[in-house]
């Protein structure tokens, strides 16, 4: 029987050996984690690598608490099995809610404009590769180029060009041209008698 020291504190989360059993030189006999902090390892798309940076909040759910932290780590380097790019981020453990091998949903925001418009793609027209977008002013519709920003799914962020309070021409947008006369037109529900 001798005793074994642990270069860090923390606690025994998974024993490789058992009592009375023989043992090499080297071999692991058991794992010590220190869980007042766990490690999260994220996979991120090319297209949201760039967006990402140490020092950003991250946060997670588990049994109905918000725990939040932060990201330690961004590798610059793709992962070639899983053709991303790994993000560490670090959560301070309270109350050890986590451990060891869990998998959990971690949200991060890779980008914020609060000011910004989205738009459904198929509101807009295209005029010799500028993007367009129709609003119903003074009776009749006006084109307005806008620029683009960022696109999620269908919808897409427009940076110039529209306002707050604009009203954009979605239905038959791409039959109307400058000027075109445009009646809004109301609906009425009708009950059945």
């Amino acid at each position: 029987m001798i005793n074994v020291k642990a270069p860090i504190d923390g606690i025994i989360t998974r024993l490789d050996v058992r009592v009375t059993e023989n043992v090499s030189s080297g071999a692991v006999l058991f794992t010590v984690s220190n869980l007042e902090y766990v490690e999260a390892r994220i996979y991120v798309s090319a297209k949201d690598i760039e967006f990402i940076q140490t020092g950003i909040p991250v946060l997670t759910q588990w049994l109905g608490q918000t725990i939040k932290g932060e990201v330690s780590q961004v590798n610059m380097i793709m992962d070639t099995e899983k053709k991303a790019f790994l993000v560490l981020a670090e959560f301070r453990n309270t109350g050890r809610l986590l451990t060891s091998g869990m998998n959990l949903d971690v949200s991060l925001e890779t980008y914020r404009n609060d000011n910004s418009l989205f738009v459904h793609r198929k509101e807009l027209v295209t005029d010799k590769g500028q993007p367009f977008a129709y609003v119903f002013e003074n009776g009749a519709a006006k084109k307005r180029q806008v620029t683009l920003g960022r696109s999620q799914g269908l919808l897409v962020e427009i940076t110039q060009g529209l306002h707050p309070g604009d009203k954009l021409i979605c239905e038959g947008s791409h039959m109307v041209r400058e000027g075109t006369k445009v009646y809004i037109a109301t609906t009425v529900a009708k009950t059945a008698e």
